[in-house]
Parts: structure tokens; sequence; C-alpha cells
């Protein structure tokens, strides 16, 4: 029988366990609605900081190239030096800018947006160019949106038309120009009017229903992905993400369905291509296929989905494509090599053994027995 006092140590217990778990849920909690509130200054700052501290990197990187290096005669300098020169030092300031300007945005806790948002307002602001290229990386990945919007509400599809994540800003725009069509050269050379053509502003209304309700479904995001096998298991979160292979085809005539099958098509040949063909074995064979199949079908599945998210979703299936692809690369090669061996232990042949075929013939002599004839001394 338990006694008393271990039931009341074992209830303590529970009870800092609870205690603690708790405290972490209130962190966790505390430290997402401060991203929520900081995601738009994150954003913005990763794109600034990308733009910025690539353009530093490139300018040092450029004049350290074109001056060449003393200590390495082989490194080329002069113009060429400064291109390749140029070049990394964009990367590797683009990369440190990215994560300094994301820190500063962090740190920020959401204190100074309207100041941010006021220096990148504007279509053709490069300041906001660069802020609204961030904020649409940050949530490819993270889910996040600037003001900190839920999913599914009219002002997250709003922050996402802002940074047109999921290209929502720009179906938009082409409901509008459906709707409000300009007139061509030769309309207005004859004086004509441009006249708002109802198919088109029906296809154009379509696509956006559907981005929307991908939007919705959270394909925009790897978070949103995640988030929905986490909580409909496989079945329905691939049922999901059957609604990007619907926005792909949805509302095309037979030439837009061609170039869309098309676009899917290229990175499989941009994947052999990139590993210099297919390969020389079976196992390589196996898994440049394997790979250019799981990645095309990765990116078809996921149209949605920002370059950066896209990129870490297509690599991903592609690594995992090409383990699958050499291993039954591999199988193939295996059973085709017993399939050859077989074929060449056929015949006369003591069993077992396997003829070399790269020996020359041996000279063989008989008897006049062994060929039918009589022994020398009996010839006539």
């Amino acid at each position: 029988m338990i006694s008393p006092k271990t039931i009341e140590s074992m209830y303590d217990e529970m009870s800092k366990e609870a205690v603690s778990l708790d405290t972490l849920r209130a962190i966790a909690g505390g430290v997402g609605q401060h991203l929520n509130r900081s995601s738009g200054n994150i954003g913005a700052g990763m794109g600034l900081g990308a733009v910025g501290g690539g353009l530093i990197g490139g300018v040092r990187g450029a004049l350290h190239g074109y001056r060449g290096d003393p200590e390495d005669e082989e490194k080329p300098s002069g113009a060429l030096g400064a291109i390749r020169g140029g070049l990394s030092g964009f990367g590797k300031g683009a990369l440190l800018g990215t994560a300094v300007g994301g820190a500063a945005g962090v740190a920020s806790g959401g204190y100074g947006s309207d100041t941010v948002g006021a220096f990148t307002k504007g279509k053709y602001n490069p300041l906001g160019l660069a802020a609204r290229m961030g904020q649409r990386q940050l949530h490819s990945v993270t889910g996040l949106v600037p003001g900190g919007a839920e999913r599914g509400t009219p002002e997250y599809i709003a922050a996402l038309k802002g940074i047109n994540a999921g290209r929502l800003g720009t179906l938009a725009k082409r409901i509008e120009k459906s709707e409000n069509p300009k007139p061509t050269l030769l309309q207005r050379a004859l004086g004509r009017e441009a006249k708002p053509n109802p198919r088109r502003i029906a296809a154009a209304q379509n696509a956006y229903v559907n981005a929307v309700q991908g939007a919705n479904a959270g394909q925009t995001s790897l978070m949103g992905i995640g988030q929905n096998f986490a909580e409909k298991g496989l079945k329905g979160g691939f049922e999901d993400m059957s609604q990007g292979v619907k926005n792909r085809f949805a509302n095309t005539g037979v030439v837009g369905k061609a170039l869309a099958g098309g676009s899917m098509l290229v990175p499989a040949a941009l994947n052999i291509g990139r590993r210099g063909g297919l390969g020389d074995t079976d196992e390589e064979v196996g898994s440049s296929l394997g790979g250019a199949v799981t990645g095309t079908a990765a990116g078809a599945l996921t149209p949605l989905l920002g370059s950066t998210g896209g990129n870490i979703v297509r690599t991903g299936a592609r690594r995992v494509g090409e383990t699958m692809g050499s291993g039954i690369g591999r199988a193939v090669g295996a059973l085709r090599a017993k399939k050859e061996d077989m074929r060449l232990g056929a015949g006369n042949v003591t069993p077992g053994a396997q003829p070399d075929l790269s020996a020359p013939p041996v000279q063989r002599e008989y008897s006049n027995s062994a060929i039918g004839k009589p022994p020398e001394g009996l010839m006539i």
C-alpha cells in the first residue's frame, strides 16, 4: 500500500511539472506575440539589409578583385577579377546584411513600423521593393505577415496582397486590368476604346479566388503547410496541397495548360543538366531521375510559396528523390548484372565457370582415331 507521504510527494512533483509547462507556454506565447508585432520590421530589415549589404560587399569585392591578390597569382585581376570579386562580395554582404537587418527587426519589437512603412511606401520606391521582398521571403518560411494578422482573416489576405505573397497582388491587378483594359496602339490609331472581355474577367477572378483559398489553407508558407499536416494528417495535408495544382491549371485553355505543364518540366531538365546529364551507371541515372521527378512534383504542389520556402521544399524533395532513385538504380544494376552473368555462363561449360572472353582461342590437335581415321601405319 502506498503511504500518504509518497502520494503527497508525487503530487508536489506533478504540480512543479505543471507549473514549468505553464511557464514554458507563457514564454512561447510571449515570443510569438513579439514576433507577430515585429514581423513587418523583421522582413523589411532582412530585405533592406540584403540589398544594402550586397551592394557594399559587391563594391568592396570588385575593388579587391580588380587589384588582384599578390599572395595568389592564379586569381585573375583587372576586369575579370573585379567581376568575380564583386559577385562573391555581393553574396557575402547580402547574407550578413540579412542577418543584421533581421536581428534589428526582432529587437524593434514592432516600434517604428509606421515610420518604416512611410519610408518604404510607393510602387517604384527601391526601399519599398527591397522591404517587400524581405517580408515576402520571411512569410514563405514562417507564415508571419506585416501587422501580425491571423490566417483566414481579411486582414491576412490584405497583408499578403501588400507583399504579393502567393502572387495575390499580381492576380488582383490582373482583375483590375481585365475590368478596365487600356486600348492598344491600333485601337488608339483608329480612335476606338478597349472593351472589357467577360471571359478574361471571369478567368482572372477565378484565379484570384483559388489563390485566396490556397492562402487561407496555409499554402503560402512552410509553417502553414506543416501545421496542416500536423492537424489533418498525411491525407488531409496532401488534399490541401492539391489546391496548388488546381491553381496552376485552373481557368486556362489548351495553350495555357501546355505552358503550365512545360514550366513543371523545366526544373527537371535543369536538375539533370546541373548534375551533368543522367550519368553512366544505373545508380547515377536513378539518382538524377529520382531527384528531378520529386523536385518537380514538390514545386507543382507548392506554387504559392515564395522563393525561399519553395527552394527549401524543392531541395528537400530532390534529396529524398535522389536517395530513392539511387537505391532503385542500384537494384536494377544488380539485377541486370545477374542476368548478364547467367547469359554468359550458358552452354557446354563447367557449371559455375565463367569463360574469359578476352583470352585468345586455344589451338587443339586431334588424333586420327578421334576424328574417325585409321592409324598412320594402316592408311593406304
